[in-house]
């Protein structure tokens, strides 16, 4: 009974310094992070792409859980040579694809302490991308043969992680992300970040 008691108390005093930190930490701080990103296309006609995202944020902090909004920019890009006929052509020839998104994003993230110096965190982004697709068949008569679609759509990602802390206004942050362009012949991706965030 007594080592029962001792153990709740134990971890009560835990759970206690753990939302102090916290609270110290991010309660009405602003901030910044840098990502590295790498996304895996949902669909084989289109490239798997690489590049970063940039976010400037706020935290608000309610009791134990810490509130984030985002405004977020970035770019992501990659090529490769697709089949034709994923792309709906027929005959003896081959395919090269680029893709280039920019997109730009208000953003909302929960971020939940489950120790004194992490955090899981769980949010959802929407606003628009610019995409410019450049496609070349290869092999016509006359050589080849290039097209760019250049559009801005609505987007929107769905993410989860981890933030680590490694200094007062630092934390080191790995998650996933399912990033999605709106359009019927549009991808998804399956995105992995890694990255810092700064408070200032």
């Amino acid at each position: 009974m007594n080592k029962t008691i001792l153990l709740g108390l134990a971890l009560a005093a835990s759970v206690s310094a753990a939302n102090a930190y916290h609270v110290e930490k991010y309660d009405g701080q602003f901030g910044m992070s840098l990502e590295g990103a790498y996304g895996i296309a949902t669909k084989d006609a289109m490239p798997n792409v690489a590049g970063g995202n940039l976010s400037i944020f706020n935290y608000i902090e309610t009791g134990s859980i810490v509130h984030q909004i985002s405004l977020n920019g970035g770019i992501l890009a990659g090529s490769h040579h697709p089949s034709v006929h994923d792309l709906g052509i027929s005959g003896p020839y081959t395919a090269s694809l680029r893709s280039t998104y920019i997109p730009m994003m208000a953003g909302y993230t929960l971020n939940l302490p489950i120790g004194d110096y992490t955090m899981f965190y769980l949010g959802g982004k929407a606003g628009a991308t610019y995409g410019d697709v450049k496609t070349t068949i290869h092999g016509l008569e006359n050589g080849s043969q290039s097209r760019t679609i250049s559009t801005t759509k609505f987007s929107w990602a769905a993410q989860a992680g981890f933030k680590f802390s490694v200094s007062k206004s630092t934390d080191f942050v790995i998650g996933y992300e399912y990033y999605q362009i709106q359009g019927y012949n549009d991808p998804g991706y399956h995105i992995i970040k890694l990255g810092f965030s700064w408070d200032f």
